[in-house]
Parts: structure tokens; C-alpha cells; sequence
């Protein structure tokens, strides 16, 4: 199977989109709102830990929430 391609970053006056493969992260927060958007299968996201993890194929996240997400490689 070929390796992914690298990410994408691509960088305004006041903005950045990411654009690549996530691995599972830990609960964090970004300082600025978050939009999702799942290119080949649905993600999984949870906004509290022990929380019941949900399926999304986009979401848009506010800058200082908490999430944890699980990108199901």
C-alpha cells in the first residue's frame, strides 16, 4: 500500500487549514473554532472523556472546547 501523501498546510492573515492525516489524539482545545470534514470514512469524536464516542463526517468545533477525536485508520 502506498504511504500517504504529506499534509497540506496553507496559511492566511488569520487562518490555517490542515489538510492530511490525523493520528488519535488526546482530549485537547485548539484557540480558534475547528471544521472537520472526514475525506474517506467517518471520524469519531467525543467531547467529554468517558463520553460515548460519536460518528461524524463533519463537525465544527468552538474555539475552547474539549474534544478527543479517533480518526479510525
Amino acid at each position: 500500500m502506498p504511504s500517504p501523501a504529506p499534509p497540506i498546510i496553507l496559511l492566511g492573515p488569520n487562518s490555517q487549514i490542515f489538510i492530511g492525516p490525523l493520528g488519535r489524539g488526546k482530549t485537547h482545545t485548539h484557540a480558534a473554532n475547528v471544521a472537520l470534514v472526514a475525506l474517506e470514512k467517518p471520524f469519531l469524536l467525543r467531547m467529554k472523556p468517558g463520553q460515548e464516542w460519536k460518528a461524524h463526517e463533519s463537525t465544527l468545533i468552538s474555539a475552547g472546547t474539549p474534544h478527543e477525536l479517533d480518526p479510525q485508520k
